[in-house]
């Protein structure tokens, strides 16, 4: 038992062909093998699997840290084994599959699948499963190098194995275009709290494992990207090319080597944009804003989603009810989230915004309500949303009952 657990790193394709920058792991263990990420090209999953396989063992899961394209869409070929994640990681990895799988085709052609599957298992922070007599233990991140990051620790022999997708990498140029790069920095010092010196860290990009030692490499790069976008002395969007450039050299003189460059150029203008402090609400915020308020949602963080996402005098209005304030949004969320149980799909279909609204149209399916048409407006003021208007029809409410029934 003791030799156990034997970890395997299984370099993928990455976007640029024909580099191997992505990490997937199998995790070897007396009776089976844990998978953990996925990979992005179809080739790189199904070896992937051939190497699980190869250890002589069944594959007894599939455990997922975050939800960006090159860590899910490997989920292709293990239709038959377990897929587990958290609400977060399921929702994001939807989301990015409808804007990233247009890109993710163009580079990668036929080596990228033309089905995608997701998680079909949902994890909160703290849950556990054992596998092959070891416990896994889940716990959620929130907003980093994702929206919704997260890391499945491992320990045997007074040791921590931690696997952490993006949250640290290792000599390789990083993704901020989500947006969570201060969030990122906070994430960063909590693992700097809780792991000790003899922690070791998998990760997605770059030679692993790595120790403690990678904790503040980390906060260099990101504190070299948000300083030189904080220092642009033009924070107007669309950000300038000028602007750009400048803040790829700041962050190429940090990390000069060009391993996984595609990450950080990827749409750098939106990612500028999105870290400026105390931002406007231009093209793309809103999204950014929506991504957010998932993240949060999905890690059940609901005192901080009203804080950060809520003016005082917001509110929320629906045909169901209009609802007041802080207190009340957090108690019509609380319900909302219950009465749907656990959302299993979410599709975004439409988004329109402007420079203080964002309206969206989306499908969720839940096992509470099945699948209903999501239609929201959200009006800012200040970065806040000063009012949230919800068209959405639930199949559990007597609107007639309510009186919002239009009657002649």
């Amino acid at each position: 038992m003791d030799k156990y657990p034997v970890i395997h790193r299984v370099p993928a394709k990455f976007m640029e062909l024909p580099r191997d920058h992505v990490n997937a792991y199998i995790v070897e263990l007396m009776d089976c093998v844990v998978v953990i990420d996925a990979t992005l090209a179809l080739s790189s999953a199904l070896d992937l699997r051939a190497r699980a396989e190869a250890t002589g063992k069944p594959i007894a899961a599939v455990l997922l840290t975050h939800g960006h394209p090159d860590h899910y869409t490997g989920l292709v070929a293990f239709p038959d084994v377990p897929r587990i994640a958290s609400q977060g990681c399921l929702r994001f990895a939807q989301e990015e599959d409808v804007i990233k799988a247009p890109v993710a085709a163009s580079f990668l052609g036929d080596d990228y699948p033309e089905e995608r599957l997701f998680p079909d298992q949902i994890v909160q922070d703290g849950d556990t499963r054992v596998f092959g007599g070891l416990t896994f233990t889940f716990r959620d991140l929130g907003p980093a190098e994702s929206p919704s990051d997260g890391m499945w620790i491992v320990e045997q022999g007074g040791v921590r194995h931690v696997f952490l997708g993006d949250v640290l990498v290792n000599g390789c140029h990083c993704f901020f275009r989500d947006g969570f790069a201060r969030q990122w920095n906070k994430v960063l010092d909590r693992l700097d709290r809780e792991f000790d010196d003899t922690t070791r860290f998998y990760i997605g990009h770059g030679e692993a494992p790595v120790g403690k030692e990678a904790i503040p490499l980390q906060r260099g790069y990101n504190d070299a990207f948000l300083n030189a976008v904080d220092a642009l002395p033009d924070k107007s969007v669309p950000v300038s090319q000028e602007s750009q450039d400048q803040v790829l050299a700041a962050v190429k003189k940090y990390l000069p080597g060009e391993a996984t460059l595609f990450l950080l150029t990827f749409e750098l203008d939106k990612a500028i944009a999105a870290h400026f402090p105390n931002r406007g609400f231009g093209m793309g915020a809103g999204k950014h804003f929506y991504l957010e308020q998932l993240a949060m949602i999905g890690a059940g963080k609901l005192d901080e989603l009203v804080t950060a996402h809520y003016t005082d005098d917001c509110a929320i209005v629906t045909f169901d009810g209009i609802h007041h304030g802080r207190a009340e949004i957090k108690e019509y969320l609380i319900d909302t989230l219950q009465k749907h149980q656990q959302i299993t799909d979410l599709k975004m279909e439409y988004i329109n915004e402007s420079e203080d609204v964002f309206i969206f149209r989306a499908s969720v399916t839940s096992v509470g309500r099945g699948t209903i048409s999501a239609q929201d407006a959200f009006y800012f003021e200040n970065g806040k949303v000063k009012r949230h208007i919800a068209l959405t029809l639930v199949p559990d409410a007597d609107y007639e009952k309510i009186g919002t029934v239009w009657k002649d």
